[in-house]
C-alpha cells in the first residue's frame, strides 16, 4: 500500500481491489507554461458517514465581547455607497468606441483576433475611425511602432519566440486567439512580415486603445459625474519609460499624477479633458486607457470556519502548529490600529520599546512611518513589519488608526488585517526568519495547559467578562480575537485620508511589488473596489495592474473582495449580474465572495461575469463574511501608541471574507514551508527535504480551489444545488474548507492525500522552486500524460489546474 500523501492514497487496508485511474494532462501550450496541478481525494470520514455540514438558516452570532459599546453586539448592517452615473457625452466620432464581435468568436476560431475594442476575423477589419489608425509612420521615421499580430497554428508547436527574436522583434503582450503585440523597427517589420510563422500583421491602432467603459464609470459625487475631466489610468507597453510619455501628457494639458517606477509594468495616473484621449490613444508608447473610479471598502469567526468543513471548534491546523507563522501579508486599507490588542507589540506598550505615542512620517528610506520599520526605531515588533502611506504609490493615506469614538469607533482596516492575521490571544509571534517551535504548540498558560487555549503576553491577558466564559481568558474557541493566521506579521499600506469616505489606493501594481521585494510579503489583500460600468466591470481600472504584478512576479497571491452588490434594491428583482469591482474582475488573483457560517451564501456577494462579452466566471471562492476583531477607543483621538485595548469590532462584507483567504493563504504558505507536504506532517525525519519555502501562486489558487465545497442555500436564489453547474458566477466554486485540501496525519478527519505539481521560477531569480510530484517539464510545450493510481473508491478525487494568465481583457 502507498504510504500516506503519496500518488497512491487509501485509509483502508483491508482494500481487496485497486481501481487504476490514467488521467491525461493534456495541454497545448500557446504563449506560456504550463501552472500548478492538483490532485487530491475528499475527506474519507464525513464521506464514508454519508452526512455533510449542515446548512444555516441564519448565521450563528458572536458574543458580545469585553468592553463592547452599548448596542455593539448589534451587526451593522451592509453600507452601500452612493454612486452617479456619468452624464457627459464625450466620444466624437461615428464609431466606437466598440466596434462590435465577430459571430462566435467566443470558439476560439484560429483566424479570429480578440482586441479591447471587439474582433474580428483575418482578412476583415472593425470599422475605426481614420483619425484613429496608425500607418508606418513611425518605423518610416527610424523609430520603433508596434504592431498586433496573429500566430498560425503550425507555429505553436514551434519555438516562435525565440525565431522572432532572431528578427529583431519583441513580444510586449498576448490577445485571443493566438495573438502576439510586437514592438518591431524597420528591419524587424521587413523580417518578419513574410515570417511562415505569421498570418496576420498590421499596425496597433489607437482605436484599440481606448477602453469602451471610459466615461462610464460611476462616480462618488454629481459634480464628478457631470465634469468632462476624467480620472485616468494611462498603461504603457512593457519596457517604455514613463518620463517622455508624462512629459507629451502635459504639454497636451493633462495633469500628471503618478509615474510608476516599474518598467515592466508602467503605469501614469493623469486627470485630463476627455478631448484628449483620442490624442493620449495616439502616442505610440501608450497601451490601453482606463478610467480610474473611486474606490470603497466592501465591509474571527472565520478562522473556525475555514479550518473544518464539520466542526467550527476543531481548529485543526492551530493545533498542529500552523497559523501562518514565517508569511507575511500585505494589507492595503484605511487605518490601522497598533494599539489594539491583536497588532500591539506588547498589552503595555503597543508600539514597541522607546516608542513615542503617535505614528508619523519616518526616515524609513522604504516608507515606513516612524517608529516602526528597518531604519527607525523598532525593527523587531510582534506583528507589524512596516506600516505605510499610499502617498508614495500615488494614492493618499494618513498614519491614523480611525477607530477614535469620533470617527464612530470603527476601522476598516483594523477590522480587515486583524481578520487576516490578528493575534490577540497567542503569546510572542516570532521573528518571519524563525520557524517551529510554535508558542501554539507550547501548553504553559495563564489558566491551564490546553494548548487550543491562548496564553497572554506582556503580562495579564485580555479579559472577557461574558457570563458564558467561566475562565474569564479569551480564548481561541470564544470570541475568536485571533486573525486566521495569527502567526503572520503584517505590512500596512493606508490609503485612507478620511476615515472611512473612501479609499485611495493609488499604484496596486508597485505595492505588490514593493512590498513583496522590500520586506517579503508575497500574500496580498484589497477589500475595496471601484463600482462597475452599467456593462460590468471594467479590466483597466485597476485589474489588469493586479494580473500584471502576480504575472511578472508569480509568488505574489491576491485576495480582493467582490463586493457587496449582488443583491437588487428593488423588491422581487433578484440577484444582480455582473456587478463586480472592476478591480475584482483580475484573473491571476481570487475574488473572494461571502459565505454564512456552513455551506450558506451572504447574497449581498457581488456577482460575476467578470466579463460580460466573454462571460469569465470571475467570482472564485467563498469565506466567512460576518467577522471580528479587536479595536481600541482612543476618545476623541487617533493615536497609535500606549498601552493595548481590546474591545469587540465586528461587521459584514466581502471585505471581511477576503481577509480569510489571504489567512488561508498564509496557513498554506506556513504548511508546504514546513514540510507538512508531501506525508501531512512535520515530525519525519528528513522533514527539511520536504520544506517548500517558495512556490507559484497559482498552486496556492489550485488548492483552495480543490479545498472547496459548493453551497447549497442562501442568496436571493433561495436554494443552490449548485447554481448552473460546480463553477458558477453566483457562489463560484463555493465554500473553502482547507480540511478538504492539507492533509494531516494525525488527523483523520482531513483529506488523504495531496499531489502537487506547480515547478517555476516564481522570484525571478534563474532558478526553478516549488513541487514536482508529477515530473511536469517547466515550461510545458505540446501535451504531457501521467498515470497513477487511485487506491480508495469511497473518496472523492478532485483535480485542480490553474495558471498564470497575461494581463489583457
Amino acid at each position: 500500500m502507498a504510504s500516506r500523501g503519496a500518488p497512491g492514497v487509501s485509509r483502508n487496508a483491508s482494500l481487496l481491489e485497486e481501481e487504476v485511474m490514467h488521467v491525461r494532462l493534456s495541454a497545448l501550450l500557446r504563449l506560456g507554461a504550463l501552472g500548478c496541478v492538483v490532485l487530491l481525494a475528499a475527506a474519507a470520514a464525513s464521506f464514508a458517514a454519508g452526512s455533510g455540514p449542515q446548512p444555516l438558516s441564519q448565521p450563528a452570532r458572536l458574543d458580545a465581547a469585553i468592553g463592547a459599546d452599548a448596542g455593539e453586539d448589534a451587526l451593522p448592517p451592509i453600507q452601500h455607497p452612493k454612486t452617479y452615473e456619468r452624464t457627459v457625452a464625450w466620444w466624437p466620432f461615428l464609431t466606437g468606441p466598440y466596434y462590435g464581435d465577430t459571430p462566435g468568436w467566443w470558439r476560439r476560431d484560429p483566424d479570429v483576433l480578440k482586441t479591447l475594442v471587439g474582433s474580428f476575423r483575418i482578412g476583415e477589419s472593425l470599422p475605426i475611425p481614420p483619425e484613429l489608425t496608425a500607418s508606418l509612420a513611425g518605423i518610416e521615421s527610424g523609430g520603433k511602432q508596434y504592431f498586433l499580430a496573429q500566430l498560425r497554428p503550425s507555429a505553436l508547436t514551434q519555438p516562435f519566440k525565440e525565431e522572432l527574436r532572431r528578427a529583431g522583434a519583441e513580444i510586449v503582450a498576448t490577445l485571443p486567439v493566438n495573438g502576439i503585440v510586437l514592438r518591431l523597427d524597420k528591419a524587424a517589420y521587413e523580417a518578419v512580415s513574410g515570417s511562415p510563422l505569421l498570418q496576420y500583421i498590421a499596425p496597433y491602432h489607437p482605436a484599440y486603445k481606448i477602453d469602451p467603459a471610459v466615461g462610464h464609470i460611476p462616480q462618488a459625487t454629481p459634480e464628478k459625474a457631470a465634469s468632462p475631466v476624467f480620472d485616468l489610468v494611462i498603461r504603457l507597453f512593457d519596457g517604455e519609460p514613463t518620463a517622455p510619455t508624462a512629459q507629451a501628457l502635459r504639454k497636451m494639458g493633462a495633469a500628471v499624477t503618478y509615474e510608476s517606477g516599474d518598467a515592466n509594468l508602467p503605469y501614469i495616473f493623469a486627470t485630463a479633458n476627455a478631448v484628449l484621449i483620442p490624442q493620449i490613444a495616439r502616442l505610440e508608447s501608450v497601451f490601453t486607457i482606463g478610467e480610474r473610479g473611486p474606490q470603497f471598502q466592501h465591509g474571527n469567526r472565520g478562522a473556525r470556519f475555514l479550518q473544518s468543513h464539520t466542526d467550527s471548534l476543531a481548529l485543526t491546523y492551530w493545533k498542529a502548529g500552523i497559523d501562518g507563522d514565517g508569511q507575511v501579508i500585505h494589507v492595503t486599507d484605511s487605518g490601522m490600529s497598533i494599539d489594539a490588542g491583536d497588532k500591539a507589540d506588547t498589552k503595555a506598550d503597543s508600539l514597541g520599546p522607546g516608542a513615542g505615542t503617535q505614528l508619523g512620517p519616518g526616515t524609513d528610506a522604504d516608507g515606513c512611518a516612524n517608529p516602526i520599520g528597518p531604519n527607525n526605531t523598532v525593527t523587531d515588533h510582534r506583528k507589524v513589519i512596516c506600516y505605510q502611506s499610499a502617498n508614495q504609490y500615488g494614492g493618499s493615506g494618513d498614519f491614523n488608526s480611525c477607530d477614535s469614538a469620533g470617527d464612530g469607533g470603527f476601522s476598516h482596516g483594523q477590522l480587515v488585517s486583524g481578520i487576516a492575521a490578528g493575534n490577540a490571544t497567542r503569546g510572542r509571534v516570532p521573528p518571519v526568519t524563525d520557524g517551529h517551535p510554535n508558542p501554539t504548540d507550547d501548553g504553559t498558560q495563564s489558566t491551564g495547559g490546553d494548548n487550543t487555549y491562548a496564553r497572554d503576553y506582556g503580562g495579564d491577558g485580555f479579559w472577557d467578562d461574558t457570563p458564558d466564559n467561566p475562565t474569564g481568558w479569551f480564548t481561541e474557541t470564544d470570541t475568536t480575537f485571533d486573525g486566521v493566521a495569527k502567526g503572520a506579521k503584517l505590512v500596512f499600506v493606508d490609503a485612507d485620508t478620511s476615515c472611512g469616505a473612501g479609499i485611495s489606493a493609488g499604484d496596486l501594481a508597485a505595492q505588490i511589488n514593493d512590498t513583496y521585494t522590500k520586506f517579503g510579503a508575497n500574500i496580498h489583500n484589497f477589500s475595496f473596489g471601484s463600482t462597475a460600468a452599467p456593462t460590468g466591470p471594467v479590466y483597466t481600472s485597476g485589474a489588469d495592474a493586479i494580473d500584471g504584478a502576480i504575472r511578472n512576479t508569480r509568488v505574489n497571491f491576491v485576495a480582493i473582495s467582490a463586493g457587496n452588490d449582488g443583491s437588487s434594491s428593488d423588491p422581487g428583482c433578484g440577484d444582480v449580474a455582473g456587478t463586480l469591482s472592476n478591480e475584482a474582475a483580475c484573473k491571476n488573483c481570487v475574488p473572494a465572495g461571502m459565505s454564512f457560517g456552513f455551506n450558506s451564501l451572504n447574497g449581498a456577494t457581488s456577482q460575476g461575469p467578470a466579463d460580460t462579452v466573454t462571460g469569465r466566471v470571475g467570482l472564485l471562492i467563498l469565506a466567512e463574511g460576518v467577522d471580528n476583531a479587536c479595536r481600541q477607543d482612543d476618545g476623541a483621538t487617533n493615536d497609535q501608541g500606549g498601552p493595548a485595548g481590546c474591545i469587540n469590532s465586528e461587521s459584514q462584507g466581502t471585505s471581511f471574507a477576503s481577509p480569510n483567504l489571504a489567512g488561508a493563504a498564509a496557513l498554506i504558505g506556513e504548511y508546504l514551508a514546513g514540510g507538512f507536504y508531501p506525508d501531512g506532517t512535520d515530525q519525519n525525519a528528513s522533514n527539511a527535504n520536504d520544506q517548500i519555502p517558495l512556490f507559484s501562486s497559482a498552486l496556492t489558487k489550485a488548492i483552495m480551489i480543490a479545498g472547496t465545497s459548493a453551497v447549497s442555500s442562501g442568496g436571493d436564489a433561495g436554494i443552490v444545488t449548485p447554481r448552473d453547474g460546480r463553477f458558477n458566477t453566483v457562489t463560484g466554486y463555493g465554500q473553502l474548507y482547507l480540511d478538504y485540501v492539507l492533509p494531516l496525519a494525525d488527523d483523520p478527519t482531513t483529506v488523504s492525500g495531496l499531489i502537487l505539481d506547480a515547478l517555476d521560477d516564481v522570484d525571478n531569480d534563474g532558478v526553478k522552486e516549488g513541487p514536482n510530484s508529477l515530473g511536469i517539464p517547466s515550461p510545458l510545450v505540446g501535451t504531457y500524460q501521467v498515470d497513477f493510481q487511485v487506491l480508495a473508491d469511497d473518496e472523492d478525487l478532485r483535480v485542480a489546474l490553474a495558471w498564470h494568465d497575461t494581463n489583457t481583457s
